[in-house]
């Protein structure tokens, strides 16, 4: 059995990446390097680097890149149904009609869903099979609201771990891989708002636009796309190289990236330093990599798990 499309529900690098520079001894605040998660500024996918507020980590710069699944976990990813389904669990048919009476809907778009002939009906749950029409007229505030209800099931997995759209610029976030200007004009909108960024749902749909094979794995891949960071160090004779050393030694307890930074700082004509090169040994290992097939034995792949 191919595993499901549903990979992990994975924070960005830089989440993890940003905790891990605090010192075991002592963790401090996502902040802790003068970046947090409201901080950082929107993005506009580019070569722009964006400067670090200094404090005794040192001067550090960082710019963002996007990460997707290998290959070789694509391949064997089960090609999701094009059938859009909404199964609202536990949920009796009056029920389902009232959500979709608050909606404010136009009247034909209203007499669409609400239309029996599209609804599955028994004692556990109300199965909603939208039409193409109303997938592509329902308004954002409605859509937001649909998603929101059925969401609270797992029976639902493309509302209950929708694609997150972090830079909330759909466009820029599926650029350079290789999906139509059409079907990321369905996505883009298709998409609705969760908290500052943008979230996509209707998988199903769009698998049903995409006409060739190549597209088809194009789009599987890009569904898992993240964004992250490199954050690098500026190394200078001007730095205060003792206070970067103890932060970044945790206290001279992990004296092991000392030679490295020492390096640097003799070598003429380099000025930056990744700081993947000063992380302790199990997170440098993790940084940038997807989990494995073996780490998704037990049928679930880790969390997080860009880190």
């Amino acid at each position: 059995m191919k595993p499901s499309l549903r990979f992990p529900v994975c924070l960005g690098v830089w989440c993890a990446l940003l905790a891990v520079l605090a010192r075991p001894d002592a963790l401090r605040s996502q902040d802790a390097i003068g970046l947090s998660i409201a901080d950082l500024p929107p993005v506009e996918f580019s070569k722009q680097v964006y400067q670090a507020n200094p404090g005794p980590w040192g001067d550090l710069e960082y710019y963002y890149t996007y990460l997707e699944a290998p290959d070789s976990l694509i391949d064997l990813v089960a090609v999701p149904s094009q059938q859009t389904v909404w199964r609202f669990m536990g949920k009796t048919p009056e029920e389902v009609k009232a959500l979709f009476n608050d909606l404010q809907l136009d009247d034909r778009l209203l007499a669409e869903l609400v239309e029996r002939s599209i609804w599955y009906i028994n004692d556990e749950e109300v199965r909603v099979h939208p039409t193409a029409d109303a997938i592509v007229n329902l308004p954002m505030p409605a859509r937001q609201s649909i998603f929101a209800v059925l969401r609270q099931w797992e029976e639902n997995p493309f509302h209950r771990a929708p694609v997150i759209i972090e830079s909330a610029n759909v466009r820029e976030w599926f650029a350079d891989t290789g999906l139509s200007p059409e079907v990321a004009g369905t996505i883009e909108s298709l998409s609705y708002k969760m908290g500052r960024s943008l979230a996509f749902s209707d998988v199903p749909y769009v698998l049903g636009k995409i006409t060739t094979d190549a597209e088809e794995r194009s789009f599987m891949k890009a569904l898992t796309r993240t964004r992250s960071l490199i954050l690098r160090l500026k190394v200078s004779p001007q730095m205060d190289f003792e206070q970067v050393a103890d932060y970044w030694t945790a206290g001279y307890k992990n004296k092991d990236i000392l030679p490295i930074l020492e390096s640097v700082l003799r070598t003429q004509g380099v000025e930056r330093l990744d700081v993947a090169h000063l992380l302790p040994p199990t997170p440098r290992k993790h940084l940038y990599t997807y989990p494995p097939l073996s780490a998704g034995m037990s049928g679930r792949y880790p969390d997080c798990f860009w880190t």
